[in-house]
């Protein structure tokens, strides 16, 4: 019978993770730092840094259930963005290469997060979730963008997102 009961502890620690037992854990994250090139609102195309942002996630990344992404979002440059799209995908495989970024045109749809309203210069709370950034999260591997929704971007503009916290659940 002793043996039994290691596995029972195993066994209910396992149960809890499926059923929501186990309190949210937040995490700190690196800034993200996204550079703009000439858009304007309409144009088909999501700017995404090439830099993988989720490659530092814990090792239990595989076990998330849901993550939610907040920090505050500041708008720097000589365009007029008042508004973008925020996107996630795994990999930048169909994207064109810009250097540091690229832009993809093809649909971008099914990478969709959120809509979010911007000012220039201007800090925004910003909270983001949703089934993408959860599986960008659990596959350790993902690029988040922008796409001008409403106004334009120039060349260099910048989105900046400081105070990176995630709140996972397991």
């Amino acid at each position: 019978m002793k043996p039994l009961v290691p596995l029972l502890g195993l066994t209910a620690l396992l149960s809890a993770c499926g059923t929501g037992l186990i309190p949210p854990v937040t995490q700190n994250l690196p800034d993200i730092n996204a550079t703009l090139t000439s858009a304007t609102a309409g144009t088909p195309m999501v700017i995404y840094p090439k830099t993988n942002q989720f490659d530092s996630s814990s090792p239990l990344a595989g076990s998330v259930n849901s993550v939610t992404i907040s920090g505050t979002l500041v708008y720097t440059g000589l365009g007029n963005l008042s508004g973008v799209g925020v996107y996630v995908r795994e990999n930048s495989i169909g994207c064109i290469d810009g250097g540091t970024f690229v832009t993809c045109t093809g649909d971008e749809s099914a990478n969709k997060i959120q809509d979010l309203s911007i000012s220039k210069g201007t800090p925004v709370s910003v909270s983001l979730s949703g089934k993408q950034l959860t599986a960008a999260v659990q596959r350790k591997s993902g690029l988040l963008g922008f796409q001008v929704t409403s106004g334009s971007s120039l060349n260099g503009d910048k989105i900046n997102i400081t105070d990176v916290k995630a709140v996972v659940r397991f």
